[in-house]
């Protein structure tokens, strides 16, 4: 060691950014260790209601109603059929005819109803096949016709969907009452974080108001609520917990 150094001392450690850098990455460490253990998957849950569905309620409801020129929307409910999400709605025209439309709730396409079974048809009694004279042979052509092109395919559009009968006067009565369309109902409710709309219907509430009520999935099962609101004013009337959904 030089006569220079023995008199200086000991140089001090400096504190550089190298230092600065290893505490800052432990405190980012541990903020993120802090963060994970508030985003654990929690058993049971999903990260999505209903991730299936691409077709919201609002889409679901302007194409059933455009399915029925006129016609207003009384009930629409997300069903599951052959494993296919489903928006089922009533439409009711301006003449009183009850119309029910099937939407796809992946593509938002039209869906015929669904098909009955037919009851089994009897066989008939065996009887002797009927003794048939061969027809008389024709002679061969001499040249075959010519070939011919088909004319090319056309798409057929989806047929409009069949009248279910006449609405009953409640429900005419219900529609003359009510003040608010069903979108602008839903907008009035709170809806739970990451919700979905599984079904809508106007039907007659407590004290003799009318009101549509909201169904409203969320992923925790505490958020899975019903809400009624009143037809006319828009006022949320009643929020009801349901049952978490099965399955």
């Amino acid at each position: 060691m030089s006569e220079t150094e023995r008199r200086r001392g000991p140089r001090p450690v400096r504190h550089g950014r190298a230092a600065r850098g290893g505490a800052a990455a432990a405190a980012l460490a541990a903020l993120v260790g802090l963060a994970g253990c508030g985003t654990e998957n929690v058993p049971g849950q999903t990260r999505e209601v209903f991730p299936d569905v691409e077709i919201a309620y609002d889409e679901a409801i302007r194409h059933s109603v455009a399915e029925v020129p006129t016609g207003e929307l009384t009930s629409l409910e997300l069903r599951h059929a052959d494993r296919e999400p489903v928006w089922r709605s009533e439409v009711v025209a301006d003449d009183g005819t009850l119309y029910v439309v099937r939407l796809s709730a992946t593509t938002g396409r039209p869906l015929p109803p669904p098909e009955t079974t037919p009851p089994p048809e009897t066989p008939p009694p065996e009887s002797p096949p009927p003794e048939t004279t061969p027809p008389p042979e024709t002679p061969s052509p001499e040249s075959p016709p010519p070939e011919t092109t088909p004319p090319p395919a056309t798409l057929t559009p989806e047929p409009p969907p069949a009248p279910e009968g006449e609405a009953s006067e409640r429900t005419l009565t219900l529609l003359e009452e009510a003040k608010l369309l069903p979108e602008e109902a839903v907008r009035q409710v709170t809806k739970p974080e990451f919700g979905k709309v599984a079904r809508i219907d106007l039907r007659r509430g407590e004290a003799g108001r009318v009101v549509w009520t909201v169904k409203v999935a969320a992923i925790r099962p505490e958020n899975f609520h019903r809400y009624d609101v009143d037809a006319v004013t828009g006022e949320v009337l009643r929020r009801t917990p349901l049952p978490a959904p099965s399955g």
